[in-house]
C-alpha cells in the first residue's frame, strides 16, 4: 500500500485538486514545483502550498525545485531544429525535465508513485495528451515509480467541487510561465518526447549513481 506520493504542484486547480485527492485518501503528499528558468512570481506556487500546509499540516511537504539546466538541454539547446521537425513542442520537453527531477527525488526518498493534475479536457496542451503520457508513464515505470493521473477525466466544475469542499480556496495560485499556453495539436508529439526520453532516462540514472 502506498503511503507517500508526488504531486507535480504548479498552485493551480487542477494540480491542487491532484493533491487534495491525495490527502483525503490519507497519504503523505510531497508537492513539487520547479523553476524552468522561464519563470516568475514562483512565490505564488508557494503561497498555495502554504494554504494547503495551513490546512492539512501533517500532510504534505512543498519542495521547489531547479529543472532549469536539464529544460535547456531538452528543449531549448537544439529549438529550431525540433521545431522544424515535430512542431512547437517545448512544453513537453519542459514536462520531461521537470519529470526527470521529481524522479530523482523520488529515488532518494524512496517514493514509489508520482502524479499530476493533467486532465483529458486540456488535451490542446501537447504534454496533456497520450503522446506525451504514456512516453512519460514508460519512463517513470522503468525506473521503478508509477505514474498517476488522478483528475485526468473530472470536469473543471468537479474540480473547483473538491477544491472547495476542502475549505481551499478555487482561485488558482501560480507562476508564470513564458511558454505558457502553447496549445498545439499535431501527431508528432509521441516521437518527440520519445526522443527526449532518452536522455531523461540517462540524466536520472546518472544523477541517482547508476542505480537501475
Amino acid at each position: 500500500m502506498k503511503k507517500d506520493i508526488v504531486v507535480l504542484f504548479s498552485g493551480g486547480v487542477d494540480s491542487v485538486a491532484a493533491a487534495l485527492y491525495y490527502i483525503i485518501k490519507g497519504l503523505s503528499v510531497h508537492l513539487l514545483t520547479f523553476d524552468n528558468g522561464a519563470e516568475s512570481h514562483l512565490e505564488k506556487s508557494e503561497n498555495k502550498a502554504k494554504e494547503l500546509k495551513l490546512k492539512y499540516p501533517e500532510a504534505l511537504v512543498w519542495s521547489l525545485g531547479n529543472s532549469q539546466r536539464l529544460f535547456q538541454k531538452l528543449a531549448l539547446k537544439n529549438l529550431e531544429k525540433d521545431v522544424k521537425k515535430y512542431g512547437n513542442l517545448i512544453c513537453c520537453g519542459c514536462k520531461m525535465a521537470m519529470l526527470a527531477e521529481a524522479l530523482i527525488y523520488c529515488r532518494k526518498n524512496k517514493i514509489k508513485f508520482i502524479a499530476d493534475g493533467f486532465r483529458k479536457e486540456q488535451g490542446y496542451y501537447p504534454e496533456q495528451t497520450r503522446g506525451y503520457m504514456d512516453v512519460a508513464s514508460e519512463l517513470a515505470e522503468s525506473f521503478g515509480v508509477k505514474y498517476e493521473h488522478p483528475v485526468y477525466n473530472v470536469k473543471l466544475s468537479g474540480i473547483k467541487k473538491l477544491i472547495k469542499k476542502a475549505g481551499i480556496s478555487a482561485v488558482p495560485s501560480q507562476a508564470s510561465c513564458l511558454f505558457a499556453f502553447n496549445r498545439v495539436t499535431n501527431d508528432m508529439i509521441w516521437e518527440y518526447t520519445a526522443l527526449k526520453a532518452k536522455a531523461v532516462k540517462k540524466y536520472v540514472k546518472g544523477k541517482s549513481g547508476g542505480q537501475k
